[in-house]
């Protein structure tokens, strides 16, 4: 039935490293999407959707807070800082 019981175990080697290899590249999208959408409905939870519809200050700010998850932690500690001493308030 199986003649090259070897060539089969290399296929599915071959097609294990290939699943791994595309969940390195796909899981962060995920998350980063998941991100994205938790952010949106935080927006939406705080009445700020016209907001972030109308005002493209705002828009932008927001995007800017999902980018901080591909930030050092202490790079986003230092802007979070920065943040709070804003003088336009949404």
């Amino acid at each position: 039935m199986y003649k090259n019981l070897s060539a089969v175990s290399l296929n599915i080697r071959a097609a294990a490293y290939n699943h791994v290899h595309a969940l390195d590249v796909a899981l962060p999208t995920v998350f980063f999407l998941h991100l994205m959408q938790s952010t949106w409905r935080k927006i939406q939870a705080l009445g700020l959707s016209n907001s972030y519809k109308s005002d493209e200050a705002f828009h932008v700010f927001c995007g800017m807070l999902d980018g901080l998850a591909f930030w050092p932690v202490v790079d986003v500690i230092a802007w979070l800082l920065h943040l709070t001493q804003l003088d336009k308030v949404w």
